[in-house]
């Protein structure tokens, strides 16, 4: 992450001791990610999302997890980073490959990317661990109707008018993310 981005410290002005999880400033303290990791949640519930997404990385930093990987996913889902939401959902997973919220996680970035395919991929394969699962399902059915809604467009429009189509479901949030619906809840 770039901490920079998000007034973050500097690694000049505070460096990680990865076997002690304390930061060198002059005094010793011990770092409890857990700690780091409920205030993260309550920036998160703030809407203080670069905030939040801060205390995840420094929890990151102390003890890495699928949790606090999937709940840094959830502040870039939220600030349209989907690159980093995708990036650290498929690290959640490679922690924990039963994570489901991982799944989740990776397939809304996909989604909101247009990557209808592979965002299905990532639920079936959270559904494969925890079949059932209302909001996997939700996102399933949704990206399905967008992948539909996409190639009903390509069959009938040629490719300027299918450009143009495509930005107007876009920009009326017809197609990709819908930011109205929920995310599942911050462990």
């Amino acid at each position: 992450m770039d901490r920079s981005a998000y007034g973050a410290r500097s690694e000049e002005e505070t460096s990680s001791d990865e076997e002690t999880g304390s930061y060198d400033g002059g005094e010793e303290e011990t770092i409890d990610p857990e700690e780091l990791r409920l205030k993260g949640n309550e920036y998160f519930k703030q809407r203080d999302y670069e905030e939040a997404a801060l205390h995840y990385t420094d929890a990151i930093n102390v003890q890495p997890s699928a949790v606090l990987y999937s709940n840094r996913a959830a502040c870039y889902i939220q600030l349209r980073e989907f690159g980093k939401g995708l990036a650290d959902g498929i690290k959640s997973l490679e922690l924990d490959p039963d994570f489901v919220k991982g799944y989740y996680r990776a397939a809304q970035c996909l989604e909101a990317q247009g990557e209808f395919s592979s965002a299905r991929a990532k639920c079936v394969a959270g559904l494969e661990r925890k079949p059932g699962n209302k909001e996997i399902l939700r996102l399933k059915q949704r990206v399905e109707d967008c992948a539909a809604r996409r190639q009903a467009a390509r069959d009938h429009l040629s490719g300027e008018e299918y450009s143009k189509a495509m930005r107007v479901l876009c920009e009326e949030g017809l197609l990709g993310l819908n930011h109205s619906a929920p995310i599942m809840a911050l462990r």
